[in-house]
């Protein structure tokens, strides 16, 4: 019975982590970082010489939100703004009326 817990744990440990939105972008080359709107990201590295942006946004409380994000080529400077993204973080409604049956 232990282990069936321990392996439930884990499997439910592993899809919570993976289930976190992510901001991302297509690849791109010369990156050395993203921000967006104030808040720098470091880049996600492809490993084909090119980066990704991959914002954690798990931890935005709930409601609306519209983010632009510019690249940062280091010495070369930002890139312009990107096209704004618009979306909402849903509230978080905790089950009601608990009971036996």
């Amino acid at each position: 019975m232990g282990k069936l817990i321990i392996a439930l744990a884990i499997i439910l440990t592993a899809t919570v982590a993976m289930a976190d939105p992510h901001l991302t972008a297509d690849p791109q080359a010369d990156v050395v970082g993203y921000e967006c709107d104030g808040v720098t990201s470091i880049p996600k590295d492809n490993g084909d010489g090119t980066v990704s942006l991959w914002q954690d946004m798990a931890l935005l409380i709930p409601g609306p939100y519209t983010m632009a994000c510019v690249a940062d080529y280091g010495v070369w400077g930002k890139s312009s703004p990107s096209v704004p993204f618009s979306f909402a973080k849903p509230e978080l409604v905790s089950p009601g009326s608990l009971r036996l049956e």
